[in-house]
């Protein structure tokens, strides 16, 4: 059986889209910026790990895990546990990407039972088992409780050489919060970008504090900023271009150690 503790924190991944978070399904981070700056999931597309999701999609008159879990059950793991993709860049063992209204549970498990577990859980949270796609893989060698990373592909839009929040993006922001009083362990990472224009060193030093924005006003919601962590990309997955470039100037959240940790 799955621990309680992993129960309780595959609970809060459904408790992320109703807090408030919009999801869009990206091919890019430039797709999330501008699908987020327009209001729509222009682009919807799984990055394409490179399993189940298609036969796992579609409802059926049974339920959505028994579809999936037939269907991962029979396909070899395009990946290693704890390999580094564009799909998973931290490398976690065990992963989910909330987008598109859906969650996509990737990443390997040391037993069916225990996928089949999560799949129904998370189905209870995010609308019922059509939502949950199961991309698991099943490797008795990686422990139960590996810590979950959860991206969230939506994303903080800032104005041209502003750190300051803009109100549209603050409930995305304060949803943030459920993980955080969920578990003492978990940490939360939110990344800073800018545009191309201006100098590198400038612009490092923005992407910094438009993260550090977003992590001051989860300290003043009550947040742990030991639980906290601000990094700067700058410019460096800017789009090249000789003037500003609005969907490049935002900041994105990672959720760190969702089970286990």
């Amino acid at each position: 059986m799955l621990p309680l503790a992993a129960v309780g924190a595959l609970a809060i991944i459904g408790l992320l889209a109703i807090a408030g978070y919009r999801v869009l399904a990206p091919r890019t981070e430039s797709a999330v910026s501008r699908s987020v700056a327009t209001g729509t999931a222009a682009g919807i597309g799984d990055p394409a790990p490179g399993v189940a999701s298609s036969a796992a999609s579609a409802p059926t008159p049974t339920t959505q895990a028994a579809v999936a879990s037939a269907t991962t059950a029979a396909l070899t793991p395009p990946y290693a546990p704890g390999e580094v993709t564009a799909d998973n860049p931290d490398g976690a063992v065990r992963y989910s990407v909330v987008k598109g209204g859906k969650l996509y549970l990737r990443g390997f498990v040391p037993t069916r039972e225990a996928a089949d577990m999560i799949v129904a859980i998370s189905g209870s949270f995010i609308g019922g088992p059509q939502n949950v796609v199961d991309e698991q893989f099943i490797d008795p060698s990686v422990p139960l409780d590996a810590p979950t990373v959860v991206y969230v592909r939506d994303v903080v839009l800032f104005d041209l050489n502003s750190t300051d929040l803009r109100p549209e993006f603050l409930p995305l922001i304060d949803s943030a919060m459920v993980f955080l009083q969920a578990n003492p362990n978990q940490t939360i990472t939110v990344i800073g970008r800018t545009d191309a224009t201006g100098s590198a060193r400038v612009n490092d030093q923005i992407g910094l504090a438009r993260a550090q924005a977003i992590i001051d006003r989860l300290v003043g919601q009550g947040a742990n900023p030991a639980q906290l962590i601000a990094q700067s990309r700058g410019e460096a997955e800017a789009t090249p271009a000789t003037g500003p470039v609005a969907e490049d100037r935002y900041a994105q959240i990672v959720i760190n150690g969702v089970l286990g940790g």
